[in-house]
């Protein structure tokens, strides 16, 4: 199979990516930059770049 690549932000982009991730190769993800996030406003990462941290 060839490489894919994922374009994602939300949580629902995600999830997505996780199970994509458990069947396939993926190999470039597309998300926004962090952001300022929550009432404290400090730059956190789009929920779609904390999964593809995790999966490595």
């Amino acid at each position: 199979m060839g490489r894919l690549a994922v374009a994602a932000t939300a949580p629902l982009g995600a999830e997505v990516l996780e199970r994509l991730a458990a069947h396939r190769d993926v190999s470039y993800l597309l998300t926004r930059p962090d952001r300022p996030q929550g009432r404290g406003r400090k730059t956190g990462p789009p929920p779609a770049k904390v999964v593809a941290e995790r999966l490595g």
